[in-house]
């Protein structure tokens, strides 16, 4: 059965990626926070004049939008001892290392964070050789209008950094391989289960 869904991770336009735009403003504290959409400001701090982010202060928000299609939560588990990920940075993309687990098989690849993605995306080439159980087809719309076929699958791990995320679903996606660096988008999802901090200087996600 194919269903027809509005993805609300419209970071699929960005494999090959191109620049988001990015708001800030300084909470109570002082923090930067660094968003992807206007909305998500807070009223008391629009109309604010920061500076633009270094590599001090900024911090992930703490929000988490609704899904365009209902998913289930995934188990998470954490890992205190891991405090820094490593990164690697392209222009306004942050790209980190992610291990996939499934079905007693494992890789790593590499996903943009994208807090304006609602669910982690991945390459269907990146990803084949787990055989991941698909469930769903979906056509989801681009930032440009344009339609994509999708599917869902679930996966049984992911990690990264400290989180450790069972029972996962997906999209999969078929992506043009000329200029690419990154195998997907790691989107809110995942991300909403730990605070991180960015720091652009020492190429660093660090965990909070």
């Amino acid at each position: 059965m194919k269903l027809f869904v509005t993805l609300l991770i419209i970071g699929l336009s960005a494999l090959p990626l191109s620049a988001a735009e990015i708001y800030h403003y300084r909470n109570a504290e002082g923090k930067l926070i660094v968003v992807d959409d206007p909305e998500l400001i807070p009223p008391q701090y629009t109309g604010q004049k920061v500076g633009a982010p270094t590599s001090q202060g900024i911090t992930s928000p703490q929000w988490s939008k609704s899904p365009s299609f209902d998913i289930a939560e995934p188990d998470q588990k954490q890992n205190t001892t891991i405090q820094e990920t490593p990164v690697k940075i392209y222009g306004n993309q942050v790209v980190v290392p992610v291990t996939l687990h499934h079905r007693n098989k494992d890789i790593t690849i590499h996903l943009v964070l994208d807090t304006g993605a609602t669910i982690t995306l991945l390459d269907r080439d990146a990803v084949d050789k787990l055989r991941l159980t698909k469930w769903r087809s979906s056509t989801g719309h681009l930032a440009n209008g344009a339609k994509v076929e999708i599917e869902l699958a679930r996966l049984d791990q992911l990690n990264i950094g400290p989180l450790q995320i069972e029972k996962l679903k997906v999209a999969l996606i078929e992506r043009e391989k000329r200029n690419r660096f990154a195998d997907g988008l790691l989107g809110m999802d995942v991300l909403k289960h730990r605070a991180y901090h960015i720091d652009y200087h020492n190429k660093r996600l660090i965990w909070q």
